[in-house]
């Protein structure tokens, strides 16, 4: 039976497609939670229940027990999270995005049994320091932390449009005038409200609170993408207003494993080595899979700095071979 002070809570976004959903329902499948739980299926950005998008996003819930509350309105991830959060029984809630793909067995134990510990508040699948404020002082060269990382700024911001391009192909470039009024909106966008680097922050696409937790914190309006990015990496992220409450935030990998701030780098889960021990893929960890080695070197770069590793993990020692019978005689 399905323990309803456990939740899992799925952001069904519609456009995303049933090819997305998919993805996610067979990972739900394969890999036990590892822990009895109900899961909730946030229908965002629908019509209605009776929107073809909708129904045929459920038909591949078809056999799976889950509960489902459609939004009014279309809203960003984290607004999603925190009306949701509202209408769930007092609970601990796992959250996950549109694009998560559970990778492990006994991922929901693993961040369950972190947010049992001790002064834990929050648990995430992965975290990371990047800064958006300390990247635009690089691209605007003034130095700073990533100035001791990246080797020419140049190199580096087309290394990062080339992928921008990858993730986004049919993207129009904007004119000359208006992709300079953009590029002034964002500085200040970028700056406004962020950290510099390193900025821990556990990331939101996978991530376990307890809903009375979730309530103490102040959201603010989340009418736009930049909004959010501050609710997740900003000087008043969720992040930094658990640790506010005097409680800890930690990473978790696929073992169970479970990082202090200042030891994520080492979980290799996001954007590090492999990324061989994340327990939960998105859409961001599949852009780091699927690039090259100088893309992974400034993904890497940016959420680690000088702690960026790009290796992948050493390969397993080969067990010695059994000798054959009489090797070895005269």
């Amino acid at each position: 039976m399905a323990d309803r002070d456990l939740q899992v809570a799925y952001l069904l976004w519609a456009p995303v497609g049933v090819d997305v959903v998919r993805r996610f329902v067979s990972s739900y499948r394969a890999y036990s939670a590892g822990a009895a739980h109900r899961l909730t299926l946030l229908a965002n950005g629908f019509t209605g229940l009776d929107d073809p998008r909708l129904v045929a996003a459920k038909l591949e819930f078809e056999g799976i027990e889950h509960d489902e509350i459609v939004l009014d309105r279309p809203l960003l991830d984290l607004a999603a999270y925190s009306v949701a959060a509202e209408r769930l029984a007092p609970a601990r809630c796992c959250f996950l995005n549109s694009y998560s793909a559970i990778l492990a067995p006994n991922w929901l134990t693993h961040l369950s049994q972190a947010i049992d510990l001790p002064d834990v508040g929050l648990a995430g699948a992965s975290g990371s320091w990047g800064s958006m404020r300390s990247f635009v002082r690089f691209q605007f060269g003034l130095g700073g932390a990533y100035g001791r990382v990246f080797g020419d700024r140049r190199a580096t911001t087309r290394t990062l449009a080339a992928i921008d391009r990858r993730n986004s192909p049919d993207a129009p470039p904007p004119r000359f005038l208006q992709g300079k009024l953009i590029t002034a909106r964002r500085t200040v966008e970028q700056t406004h409200g962020f950290a510099p680097f390193p900025a821990p922050h556990i990331r939101t696409t996978g991530f376990m609170i307890e809903t009375t937790t979730l309530a103490q914190l102040r959201a603010g309006p989340l009418e736009s993408k930049i909004a959010t990015y501050r609710l997740e990496s900003g000087t008043a992220s969720i992040t930094a207003q658990v640790q506010r409450l005097g409680l800890r935030t930690l990473v978790v990998d696929r073992h169970g494993r479970q990082f202090e701030p200042g030891d994520w780098p080492a979980s290799r889960t996001f954007w590090q080595g492999g990324q061989e021990n994340l327990m939960i893929a998105d859409k961001q960890t599949g852009h780091y899979a699927e690039v090259d080695d100088a893309g992974r070197e400034v993904l890497a770069g940016f959420a680690w700095g000088e702690r960026a590793d790009i290796a992948p993990p050493p390969a397993p020692p080969t067990p010695p071979s059994a000798r054959s019978e009489g090797a070895g005689q005269p």
